[in-house]
């Protein structure tokens, strides 16, 4: 389970790195609300501890922030705080942890987010349309293969050449047949295609060197941000659902027929990495011009 830390107190962000890290959670931590909200939005934590009274960016301001992030809103919340618990009522947290908290609280606010979190999937499965299905379980089956490529030491290059042709195609269904389906049923572009495939730019740049770690770092820190904009609540995929009615079943038989890509081997010659921080440097500033305009 991931969570992410937001703390300004050094002493106590540190004590709870300890505790988290030594009950074998994966921690990230921020000292600054601000900070914590982008890291939230790029990595999509499976929980997020949260201290209510910080410089800068307090809690609340933090809660109201995260509401206009795709996908982020969906993460379950602890709220930290020394203040009576009445006070920060309606918040909408998934738990409150009065200062000083036990370790034996502090977990048992955490399984109370892992099963939000799986309450919260599970109620989003039963109500998705059949694009949403069929493509967030692409995202899902990618997601799994590509946790399988990096699961050990050094990366598992059968897992990752397979993670790798399904990227592809799942670009190309995107960019052949579902974006342009869309875009004649509602008579408009898409309003995230530009940003879209810039990300989609960016994951093939990144597929065209030999594959190490790093590289599977970089996918991620695309992947996060990028599906949860396509498969979250509210988000392309359900859009897509809504303007598609009537023609659904075309559509998706489109998609599932769209043939496997024909892939390349890797190559590292001369330009290829320069290519690629082009691409995520271009990926990165569409995620800051849209997190400016829903600012």
């Amino acid at each position: 389970m991931r969570v992410l830390v937001v703390e300004d107190d050094r002493d106590v962000r540190e004590g709870l790195l300890d505790m988290l890290g030594n009950e074998g959670f994966e921690v990230a931590v921020a000292e600054e609300g601000a900070v914590a909200l982008e890291m939230a939005s790029a990595t999509l934590p499976d929980a997020i501890l949260l201290d209510a009274l910080m410089q800068g960016m307090d809690g609340r301001e933090f809660l109201e922030a995260r509401r206009a992030r795709p996908g982020l809103s969906e993460v379950p919340v602890i709220l930290m705080t020394g203040l009576p618990t009445r006070i920060v009522e309606g918040l909408g947290v998934t738990a409150v942890l009065s200062k000083p908290f036990t370790r034996e609280e502090l977990l048992r606010a955490l399984r109370r987010c892992a099963q939000a979190a799986a309450e919260s999937r599970a109620e989003r499965r039963s109500a998705r349309g059949p694009v949403t299905e069929l493509m967030a379980a692409d995202h899902a089956r990618l997601d799994a293969l590509l946790a399988r490529a990096c699961a050990g030491p050094e990366l598992d290059r059968a897992a990752f050449d397979l993670f790798r042709a399904g990227l592809l195609r799942h670009i190309g269904m995107e960019e052949k047949v579902l974006f342009p389906s869309l875009s004649a049923a509602q008579g408009a572009p898409l309003a995230e295609s530009r940003r879209l495939r810039v990300d989609h730019g960016a994951l093939a740049s990144l597929l065209v060197p030999t594959p190490n770690l790093d590289i599977v770092g970089e996918l991620r820190s695309i992947l996060l941000p990028h599906n949860a904009l396509e498969d979250g609540p509210g988000g392309v995929y359900e859009r897509c659902d809504a303007a598609l009615e009537g023609v659904s079943e075309d559509v998706l038989r489109r998609l599932s027929a769209y043939p496997e890509v024909k892939v390349a081997r890797n190559y590292d010659g001369a330009g290829v990495y320069r290519t690629a921080r082009e691409a995520l440097a271009g990926s990165a500033r569409q995620a800051e011009r849209k997190h400016e305009v829903k600012g």
